[in-house]
């Protein structure tokens, strides 16, 4: 494939294009700082670095400034790995018994709204090859925004060499091999498109250490990861698929029209976390096996305006009655946090938010 190597990686061209670009763009943007310095201070109007970033912000940020944003990000990651790696630090590859192969895709409680999401994907890996040519099973791909969001959780939660990562909805093991080259971390990745557990096996395993498990996570919970084994639990661009309560889906006429079954009624909060294939289910499955002081975070929650946002299908403390006992037991922190600016997004983007949690005891 015809591309620009950075970090271990090899970009499709556009993205080493733009890569340039960006680099212009710092040099230009340094000297330009450095002619500032020789102007009448009295007669410039200086504005913090906040004001600065509110500025880039209302102006959308370009692709160029994104990937300028992800090479520092990522320089400054592999120096820290150096700088925190010793001889105690674990490389290898995590090895879980994974379950049955396939195992909680033959639910028999499926939607056809949930059946249709899983054969997408299907096509795509399948029909499409769609790992080999983009960043995720999308259907163009992620571009430089796939990972700019790795380097960002995992900068933000601190994530060390050794450490271990569960990937839930993993597609083709890209996080995988970030997490390894920038940050040295190891991964465990589960994933409901067979083409794409394959090709994170045979591709990235093998350069990284990374295991990876077909399943889908959703209707197969178990005991096979082990409680507090896990020091980072991330799901991005996942959790919209997956159904809000047991019969609630979306809010809105598109793709369906409801918000799943036509009698559906909502789970009371005190029992919300005790539901079968929905989203607060896989979220607290996550906690389960996040070590103390360890992290869940779930990102791309709201997309499309909303009407995949289990606050919006549900009511606005889904999240809260999610984890209700937890909360009242003060074992866990819980944040919804914008997305808006974290990822350098786009400011004509659906609003969309990240779930963090923190497991306190």
């Amino acid at each position: 494939m015809e591309g620009t190597a950075f970090a271990g990686y090899l970009f499709p061209t556009r993205l080493g294009q733009a890569w340039n670009a960006g680099m212009l763009v710092l040099m230009l943007s340094v000297q330009s700082s450095l002619t500032m310095a020789y102007v009448d201070t009295d007669k410039v109007r200086w504005s913090s670095p906040e004001q600065a970033i509110q500025s880039e912000f209302s102006a959308g940020f370009t692709t160029e400034s994104r990937v300028a944003a992800l090479a520092v990000m990522v320089e400054s990651a592999k120096l820290r790995r150096e700088l925190l790696t010793d001889r105690n630090t674990s490389t290898l590859a995590p090895s879980f018994p994974c379950p049955p192969a396939g195992s909680g895709l033959e639910d028999s409680g499926r939607h056809v709204i949930e059946v249709h999401h899983y054969l997408r994907h299907k096509i795509w890996a399948d029909n499409f090859d769609f790992c080999r040519g983009s960043f995720g099973l999308w259907t163009k791909g992620a571009g430089v925004e796939s990972p700019l969001r790795a380097a960002t959780i995992a900068t933000a939660v601190g994530l060390k060499p050794g450490q271990l990562v569960l990937d839930v909805g993993s597609g083709c093991g890209n996080y995988a091999q970030w997490y390894y080259e920038w940050f040295g971390a190891r991964t465990i990745g589960l994933d409901y498109t067979e083409e794409a557990v394959k090709f994170a096996q045979e591709s990235v395993a093998g350069a990284a250490p990374a295991q990876f498990c077909w399943m889908d996570i959703s209707g197969y919970l178990g005991d096979w990861l082990p409680s507090r084994s896990i020091d980072l639990a991330v799901s991005f661009g996942v959790f919209y698929y997956l159904r809000v309560d047991v019969g609630r889906f979306e809010a809105g006429p598109e793709p369906m029209p409801g918000e799943g079954f036509a009698n559906a009624t909502r789970t009371p909060c005190d029992r919300l976390a005790a539901t079968h294939l929905t989203q607060c289910r896989v979220a607290r499955e996550m906690f389960r096996v996040v070590r103390e002081l360890g992290y869940v975070w779930i990102g791309h929650l709201g997309s499309y305006k909303g009407k995949w946002d289990p606050k919006r299908v549900w009511g606005k403390n889904y999240w809260p009655c999610c984890f209700r006992e937890e909360l009242l037991r003060q074992e866990v922190s819980l944040r919804e946090v914008p997305e808006s600016k974290l990822f350098a997004s786009h400011i004509d983007w659906d609003p969309t938010y990240s779930l963090i949690l923190k497991r306190l005891s």
